[in-house]
């Protein structure tokens, strides 16, 4: 028998209807700032103004009846008061055990045993009566869990958080639609289980929904025509959601149509069961505990924006029948004209949908929107045996034209990404991608994985088994000027949470901006963020502001896809990468180009270089950079080139070797090419090329460079795309440098006033280390410079291949809490007394003590 249910969240109302028909509501406006109210009000206000959300947001379109005692939710009147929510009983019908449930969404937690109170108001015919049951419904966080699955035996090897029982849904880790039933020796926690489907899957992690009964003990008090239902149940803290069953007992037939209307909703919380405190003193009570119920209902607002008559068509997906369509994919299919002037949002009921890949069709401009982000779950499975090329093509969703994801959780296994805005072929020039309270996961391809290997397919180099490597939430190459914007999402992945590169020959950037959320990457060595770049010649720039990043921030060069020699640069590195009051993260770049750079050999104040001749523009590229004089610790003066001169393989194919020195100086047998190079503004020193360089190898190139050089300076090959560190602003000051010397990056400083700094030496054994720095730049004399105060530094070496962020005078090896000294000016030690920059991992230091506390 269907249930027509009548849903309360935070005292706002929408409506469900199982088994019956149901035109989607039309939401009025008004429902937005009623809720913003309802949030920003003072404690007294709060159930006002959330009286006032219900009152202004609903108006329901009339559904059809299919059966006896399947009654469809209606308007009555074509008004939008209270009143008008109601269950019709048509003619010749009884309704006998129809069941109207009110659900409220809070965090018990938060409430713990105080007492909750429901009274419900029903208007009714004299033909019927009420009655209500003895228990009702109740769903609490979700359990999380390591299992695996043989047969119809579920194994749970450990459990993280919630209590494993009969009748949860298996929401992530296993088939669709798998459930726990009776059998096994599993009581809540570790154990066996067993489940109604099926299947094998290797050990991983798992979610499962929880719903449970509780006694009640409802009163029904009759007032004529009317008659009022009261609830009082103690909460026991497990409890995000509360469900009261109301049940029609009627059993004479209607002799025409009866219909019950919903009179009027309240929901308290008082601290006994005999003192019921007054309605601002509840709420005072209880807005801590409405903490979470508020998130859904912001998310929901959404929603409500949404149909409010901002999109020129709205859609709606609903499981078990009651929208337009019972799949995305028919929803999708059924638009063929949308446009800029003609978009559409598509409404996404509740559940679990399990569908083949969401591709929203060209030009865009259609909206998907969730009811509910916990609760409007897009699940992109595939069965560990698909094919390789499925799971490598497929991901959950593919936005690759402009439009907006709302209020949903999105998650992957066994497919390429869980988002991916990108796809054959397409690359969208200035399209814009807006993530909207969104929850975005990809939950490994464990299960494909552990397929190919037992059917024998090789594992390959990387060890994968030929199956998608990349198990991030968010992942795409990007285009011109596209724009993405994530507001309050998570994205997660094991592997990474997010990964990105930019495409060849770019006339603009991207720009990407991440506000609050989160990125978290579930392996411990996995990267949160990843930003490669592959020849755009175009600078993107990335901003993230307020979000939790677990894990690091990385720039790398994965293939350089120039084919040219003249585009091919030393610092492959063409994003920049700003963290705004987010947690911290060490940030590093790992690339492979390298440039070549003349040093001088003296290191007093008078170091100078000056380089002149034909082979510049070949091996530097025209416009190389000058570093500045020596002097007290400072970086000697040098040249150093833009050019790429490291010899990897570029071009798509990874199969263009063409930039070592050799390489780019060619044959000169027959047509020499000498450069000049000039020391501290003595006589010129004349480096002259005659031969066939072609194949000569870079360390050949280096030492007759080297020679004739002599003592004066030196030539070498250095990694500028490895010293490219990002901006953490909120960790960051701008400081001056008002000593006698240049202060080169890395060094440990220490201020000297509040806006100047210095080198700190070994005499500072009295040092607040709220007055340390590391300079994150090279600072000249009388300039003002970023300096690091807070936060993580990387070390280098460990996988990451590149320098440190910080200039040491051993390479020690460093454990978790290994600390520093100052021995060397500006340089720190291993070990003494000092104290400084705790290690958080062999590759990372603490920049300050808050910031090894938050990484414990």
């Amino acid at each position: 028998m269907s249930d027509a249910i009548v849903t309360v969240a935070d005292s706002r109302v929408s409506v469900n209807v199982f088994g019956a028909s149901l035109i989607a509501p039309s939401v009025s406006a008004a429902a937005a700032s009623a809720t913003a109210a309802a949030d920003s009000a003072t404690a007294a206000g709060v159930q006002a103004a959330a009286a006032a959300a219900s009152a202004a947001a609903v108006e329901f379109g009339v559904g059809s009846v299919i059966a006896d005692a399947t009654p469809a939710i209606q308007r009555n009147g074509g008004t939008t008061a209270l009143g008008t929510w109601g269950v019709t009983i048509p003619t010749g019908q009884t309704g006998q055990n129809t069941v109207i449930q009110s659900k409220f969404a809070f965090d018990g937690a938060a409430a713990i045993g105080r007492v909750a109170k429901f009274k419900l108001l029903y208007s009714t015919s004299a033909a019927y009566t009420r009655t209500s049951s003895n228990f009702f419904v109740i769903r609490k966080a979700n359990t999380r869990f390591t299992g695996s699955i043989s047969g119809t035996t579920l194994t749970v090897t450990a459990v993280e958080s919630g209590t494993i029982g009969t009748s949860q849904v298996i929401l992530s880790g296993a088939q669709a639609g798998t459930t726990i039933v009776p059998g096994g020796t599993g009581t809540g926690g570790v154990g066996t289980y067993t489940v109604n489907a099926s299947q094998t899957v290797a050990s991983r992690e798992m979610q499962g929904q929880v719903t449970a009964t509780r006694s009640a003990s409802p009163v029904v008090t009759a007032l004529s025509q009317k008659f009022l239902v009261t609830y009082t149940y103690t909460v026991q803290g497990d409890e995000i959601e509360i469900w009261p069953y109301n049940a029609l007992t009627g059993v004479v037939a209607a002799a025409s149509p009866e219909t019950i209307t919903l009179q009027d909703i309240s929901y308290r919380l008082s601290t006994t069961t005999s003192s019921i405190l007054s309605v601002g003193e509840e709420n005072l009570a209880a807005r801590d505990a409405l903490t979470q119920a508020r998130a859904i209902t912001a998310a929901s607002a959404l929603v409500v924006a949404a149909l409010s008559g901002e999109y020129s068509n709205v859609i709606t997906v609903e499981k078990d029948g009651t929208g337009d369509f019972t799949t995305i994919l028919d929803a999708l299919g059924s638009i063929t004209d949308n446009s800029a002037s003609n978009t559409y949002a598509i409404v996404i009921g509740e559940g679990t949908h399990t569908e083949e890949e969401i591709f929203p069709p060209a030009p865009g401009y259609i909206d998907l929107i969730g009811r509910n982000r916990a609760r409007t779950i897009i699940y992109g499975y595939f069965a560990p045996s698909r094919a390789l090329a499925d799971i490598t093509a497929y991901s959950t969703i593919r936005n690759v034209y402009p439009g907006r994801l709302i209020n949903l959780t999105i998650l992957a296994e066994n497919r390429r990404y869980a988002l991916h805005p990108e796809g054959n072929g397409v690359l969208n020039i200035g399209g814009m991608y807006d993530i909207i309270n969104c929850h975005v996961e990809h939950l490994g391809n464990q299960g494909a994985k552990d397929y190919q290997a037992g059917i024998g397919t090789p594992a390959g180099a990387s060890g994968t088994y030929g199956v998608w490597p990349n198990w991030v939430g968010w992942g795409c190459g990007t285009a011109d000027a596209q724009n993405y914007r994530f507001q309050n999402t998570l994205i997660k992945g094991v592997t990474g949470g997010m990964a990105t590169h930019n495409s060849v020959d770019c006339s603009r950037g991207v720009t990407f901006h991440f506000e609050g959320g989160a990125v978290i990457a579930t392996n411990s060595d996995a990267p949160a963020i990843q930003f490669s770049s592959q020849g755009a010649l175009a600078e993107s720039i990335a901003s993230f502001v307020g979000t939790t990043i677990v894990g690091d921030v990385i720039m790398y060069n994965s293939l350089w896809y120039q084919t040219s020699a003249a585009k091919v640069r030393a610092n492959h590195n063409e994003w920049r990468i700003s963290l705004i009051g987010c947690t911290p993260a060490v940030c590093w770049a790992s690339d492979e180009g390298q440039a070549l750079q003349i040093t001088s050999a003296d290191a007093t104040t008078a170091s100078s270089v000056a380089i002149s001749g034909a082979v510049v523009a070949v091996l530097l590229g025209a416009n190389y950079k000058t570093i500045g004089a020596g002097g007290a610790g400072a970086p000697n003066a040098a040249v150093q080139g833009v050019l790429d001169v490291s010899g990897a393989a570029i071009s798509p194919a990874d199969n263009s070797l063409i930039t070592t020195m050799g390489q780019r100086l060619g044959d000169r047998s027959g047509s020499p090419i000498s450069f000049d190079v000039t020391f501290q503004g003595g006589a010129p020193i004349t480096v002259t090329f005659n031969t066939n360089l072609t194949a000569v190898s870079n360390a050949t190139i280096l030492a007759s460079i080297n020679t004739a050089l002599g003592a004066a300076g030196t030539a070498s090959l250095v990694k500028p795309g490895n010293y490219d560190l990002q901006r953490d602003t909120t960790r960051e000051d701008y400081l001056l440098n008002d000593t006698a010397a240049d202060i080169p990056k890395g060094s440990v400083c220490i201020l000297s006033t509040l806006k100047t700094l210095r080198l700190m030496t070994s005499a500072d054994t009295t040092y607040d280390k709220r007055h340390v720095r590391v300079a994150v730049e090279d600072i000249p004399v009388g300039a003002y410079g970023r300096c690091r105060s807070d936060g993580y530094l990387s070390l280098g070496g460990g996988n990451q291949s590149l320098a440190s962020d910080i200039l040491r005078t051993e390479s020690g090896v460093l454990s978790f809490g290994s600390t520093f000294s100052i021995v060397t000016a500006g340089q720190i030690t291993l070990g003494g007394t000092m104290g400084l920059f705790p290690v958080v991992r062999p590759v990372a230091i603490a920049a300050s003590p808050r910031a090894v506390e938050f990484a414990r």
